[in-house]
């Protein structure tokens, strides 16, 4: 108590309430090994918000046990930082890796970390002189099944980069 600490509450199951959400937390290895999803909910139980806290997790690699749309939080002491609004709600159905482990059907997983952010500056500073795209996550590329298709980049700080998304 002389620290401070004194009034806080231990969640051994990571759920808890605030204002009415039912919220989940996890913490790293945990969220990989469905400590809440799989041991503490019952399959059709779910919870409003689901924040995970890691050293090297990302969302996939454990269920998600939102509603459909509901969202998931990442926030990774690698300075990797993702969410994900578990768009079909199929977060417990998983897929084996071909090496090992899996990935859980979460939706799409938006992330950003230090190293997309240099490479975006990078990126974007290169075009600017030289009117070529640099870097390995520029739009498109790998991302698209079938047909290459045309793509254009625009910097959202622009000025006009809203008339020139929308022609």
């Amino acid at each position: 108590e002389e620290l401070g600490f004194g009034h806080d509450v231990e969640l051994p199951s990571g759920l808890l309430k605030i204002g009415g959400l039912r919220i989940g937390l996890e913490i790293c290895l945990d969220h990989a090994m469905g400590e809440l999803c799989d041991k503490e909910l019952k399959p059709w139980e779910r919870v409003d918000v689901q924040l995970i806290v890691s050293a090297g997790m990302n969302i996939a690699s454990g269920p998600v046990c939102t509603r459909p749309g509901g969202p998931v939080f990442l926030a990774d002491g690698f300075a990797r930082t993702e969410m994900s609004f578990n768009a079909f709600g199929r977060g417990r159905q998983s897929a084996p890796m071909p090496r090992k482990g899996r990935r859980f059907d979460v939706g799409i997983d938006y992330g950003a970390d230090v190293m997309v952010s240099m490479q975006q500056w990078l990126g974007e500073s290169i075009y600017k002189l030289t009117g070529t795209g640099f870097g390995t996550r520029f739009p498109g590329v790998g991302t698209m099944p079938g047909e290459a298709m045309p793509f254009k980049q625009i910097s959202a700080l622009g000025d006009d980069w809203l008339q020139q998304l929308q022609g």
